[in-house]
């Protein structure tokens, strides 16, 4: 639990990203904010509102798919990173807006992989 509490952004954290972020990537409707942090190991925040995805079901399964891509993705610096779902589908078929959502996801971090560069 002690190092999944290091890997998360505290609160300022999130708005010194958001108002300047060194790295902008867009997914779908994901949006990735990044920028360089000096510290050992990168650090990610969740931005999933219940506007945008209803059912705690569905905000829990994305933030775990994000996490899970988080890990996996290589970065050549440690940064801090925020995800924010920008808008969801409505059309009310959850289970493809889950594989939709876990598509964008995959993608953002296919480009984060080695990304220095400001990608808006």
């Amino acid at each position: 639990m002690a190092r999944a509490r290091r890997e998360r952004l505290a609160s300022s954290d999130f708005d010194a990203i958001m108002k300047a972020p060194a790295i902008r990537i867009r997914s779908g409707a994901l949006r990735l904010l990044a920028r360089p942090n000096g510290l050992e190991q990168s650090r990610l925040g969740l931005i999933v509102g219940k506007r945008q995805l209803p059912f705690a079901v569905d905000r829990n399964r994305l933030r775990r798919h994000i996490r899970t891509r988080f890990r996996e993705a290589r970065p050549n610096e440690t940064l801090d990173v925020v995800v924010h779902l920008m808008g969801g589908r409505r059309d009310g078929n959850r289970r493809e807006a889950d594989l939709e959502h876990k598509r964008w996801a995959d993608r953002l971090f296919l480009r984060l992989d080695g990304s220095t560069e400001d990608k808006s």
